[in-house]
């Protein structure tokens, strides 16, 4: 349970029970408590018949990515900003 992380000053890894379904929930929380982590461990996650599987591999990367980029954009460019995160449209309210 990603919830039961403490409050690190150090890097961590978040690892255990990370899909393509769930990263972006677990990175908002994580950061919203000030935690964020250096890296995301997916194995499991993205194998399909004991093998890893390219897509699932893709899918959850773009994920990650799209979360990180979403995340520089608040912290550095944009006060406010409203985020489908299901992948749907993107709106600037404000930018600084």
């Amino acid at each position: 349970d990603h919830k039961l992380i403490p409050k690190l000053k150090k890097p961590f890894i978040l690892a255990g029970g990370i899909t393509e379904k769930n990263v972006i929930c677990i990175l908002e929380e994580l950061k919203e408590d000030g935690r964020v982590p250096v890296c995301v461990d997916v194995s499991s996650s993205v194998e399909s018949n004991g093998y890893k599987d390219k897509e699932k591999i893709e899918k959850v990367i773009g994920k990650i990515r799209w979360w990180n980029y979403m995340w520089f954009l608040r912290k550095y460019m944009i006060d406010l900003i409203n985020v489908d995160m299901d992948g749907g449209k993107t709106e600037i309210i404000h930018q600084v």
